[in-house]
């Protein structure tokens, strides 16, 4: 990724967050009705983003060999690794609540790689990058419904892996391509046109759900919680730097490094607000990590582009 071509990256991240600006605004001006941002969730979660990690792989070129995906996918499992020993440790260091240590905890682990990540990668590295992004996310998937969900629900006493948590639209399609890429395996031309249709709907979707989101958030608690600023500092400028010092260490494909770095530089979740609000944690808490990581993450983005790779 060394050269890389700032200007376009600007322009194309500077698209996603006005479309996010546009969602924000129609939702403080009402134009959608009660419920809109769940349908809209639901359409992305189930449809268009796992037809985005399909036609990553389906419709656009390899950009690594079959030995560099298996080194990115145990720097996906490091990676985890290393945010839950994070999230563990920070929120006794902070001297959060007791009560509220789980909600930072999940904060400080799980970030927004599907709503906003792969539309950032898409935007930097084009299309066919989005399966690399989607690799991290097959980990997250099985992460957060099983550790997250321990950690949301008090009533929990220990991770609990349903034949369920397999069975999502995401992690299915994610195997499939992880399987097709392998592989090598190809679809007929009306599949793949058909697919990539429905991927594209995915970005300014998923942008929209981010701005609609955040138009829902109340904003008196969230610029007065300093603890949320150390945590989104930590996630979106320290963790990311960290990455980058420790993998540019070694001799690999500048797309992984770049995939690795942008995954880990994006901001707090939005399910947890959703996860939040189902097993009864601190929901305004929630919101209002997820505005203020989001909103500081389109200054941090662009920068850590500039910082790490101009």
């Amino acid at each position: 990724m060394t050269g890389l071509e700032l200007g376009p990256v600007i322009q194309q991240l500077g698209v996603l967050f006005l479309i996010i600006g546009i969602g924000y605004a129609a939702a403080k001006c009402k134009v959608f009705p009660q419920g809109t941002n769940r349908v809209l969730a639901q359409l992305v979660i189930n449809v268009t983003n796992p037809m985005t990690v399909l036609y990553s792989v389906l419709g656009a070129e390899r950009g690594l060999s079959n030995r560099e995906v298996y080194l990115l996918t145990g720097i996906a499992v490091a990676y985890f690794v290393l945010v839950v020993a994070i999230g563990l440790v920070l929120p006794r260091a902070l001297h959060c609540k007791p009560e509220q240590r789980r909600l930072y905890a999940f904060m400080a682990t799980f970030s927004n790689m599907g709503f906003l990540g792969f539309p950032v990668i898409s935007a930097i590295y084009g299309p066919n990058a989005v399966f690399y992004a989607s690799i991290f996310n097959l980990i997250f998937q099985l992460v957060v419904y099983t550790y997250g969900v321990s950690l949301m629900d008090r009533s929990s006493k220990g991770l609990h892996l349903s034949w369920k948590t397999f069975c999502s639209p995401m992690i299915l399609c994610s195997v499939i391509a992880y399987i097709c890429y392998l592989t090598h395996a190809s679809a007929p031309d009306v599949v793949v046109k058909t697919i990539g249709m429905l991927s594209n709907v995915t970005s300014p979707v998923c942008m929209l759900v981010i701005g609609i989101a955040l138009a829902n958030v109340p904003v008196g608690r969230v610029f007065t919680n300093w603890r949320l600023y150390v945590i989104n500092a930590i996630r979106l400028l320290v963790l990311p730097v960290l990455v980058w010092l420790v993998l540019r260490q070694f001799d690999m494909n500048p797309l992984i490094l770049g995939v690795t770095v942008v995954i880990s530089a994006m901001p707090v979740a939005t399910m947890t607000t959703l996860l939040a609000a189902k097993y009864g944690e601190d929901e305004q808490l929630a919101a209002s990590g997820v505005f203020l990581s989001t909103l500081m993450s389109l200054i941090t983005i662009p920068l850590l582009m500039w910082l790490l790779f101009s």
